[in-house]
């Protein structure tokens, strides 16, 4: 809350697609004690396979948020994760990125890996339903992202991101992601 006792969010002008949100999750890095993980809520589980991703990237300043699709093709790779991700941005920007994620141990709840647009480690969490992710921004210095990727009853995955500058949040990510079906992944 705001001093003002307005909801974060709402003080600042998010939009409501990508106010924040509360996501108890231990830290990646920390050894508070996990919840059990849920069946599909690793994430050799969660992205092994196609997935279709839509979702919005808001900035505090106001500025129009930015919509986007990402086509995610994941394959085990040992204990772990290998992701290729391609993000189409409404604009016409396209990105590609590349995960991988091992687990730090014999059926951890934790893992380590990279990622293409990282200036460090990706450090990431099991608990219960959700995998917390965490890492450094290389496009940002002093910038790190958080994101929780919450697996749904129906098998659907929502993501939730902050990206944060010295501490202070300067963007939102919100995304729901499927197994990718014949339809493809249309842009944004």
């Amino acid at each position: 809350m705001a001093a003002n006792g307005a909801p974060f969010g709402r003080r600042v002008g998010w939009p409501s697609a990508v106010r924040p949100t509360s996501r108890p999750c231990a830290s990646p890095s920390s050894s508070a004690p996990l919840a059990p993980p849920l069946p599909g809520a690793r994430p050799e589980a969660m992205f092994d396979g196609r997935h279709c991703g839509r979702g919005v990237l808001a900035k505090a300043d106001g500025a129009e948020p930015r919509r986007f699709a990402v086509v995610s093709e994941g394959e085990r790779a040992g204990e772990g994760l290998r992701l290729v991700q391609t993000i189409r941005f409404e604009d016409g920007e396209t990105r590609e990125r590349v995960w991988t994620l091992r687990p730090e141990g014999e059926g951890d709840q934790r893992y380590t890996g990279t990622l293409t647009e990282a200036s460090g480690p990706v450090r990431a969490a099991v608990s219960g339903p959700t995998l917390r992710l965490t890492y450094p921004l290389a496009e940002l210095p002093l910038g790190r992202m958080t994101q929780h990727l919450t697996v749904q009853p129906d098998g659907t995955v929502t993501n939730t991101g902050t990206v944060t500058l010295a501490g202070f949040p300067v963007r939102r990510l919100t995304e729901s992601i499927a197994p990718m079906g014949e339809e493809g992944c249309a842009a944004p």
